[in-house]
């Protein structure tokens, strides 16, 4: 029997790592190292809420600081998008 996972869980290191590694893919100065750094300690024990703004501060502390920049780094990490619903969504 597999063990279900919580939504929560999903918010994990290995996550930082990922988001870190499409974020130097499309901005290279990004220092994954140090954002994965920030949010791995600070995850165990943590509720939804506060694991999303853990992650929410790393991006503010590592990004640049103008926005619209900040924001074109996180939209070029994205998939295409879906032009189809998928599994009944």
């Amino acid at each position: 029997m597999s063990e279900s996972t919580l939504f929560k869980d999903q918010y994990n290191e290995g996550l930082a790592q990922r988001m870190a590694l499409r974020i130097t893919a499309v901005h290279p100065p990004f220092d994954a190292a140090a954002f994965v750094s920030q949010i791995a300690p600070q995850l165990d024990g943590q509720e939804m809420k506060a694991r999303v703004l853990i992650f929410t501060h790393a991006l503010y502390d590592h990004l640049p600081p103008d926005f619209p920049a900040a924001w074109a780094i996180l939209q070029a990490t994205l998939d295409a998008e879906l032009t189809e619903t998928e599994g009944g969504i």
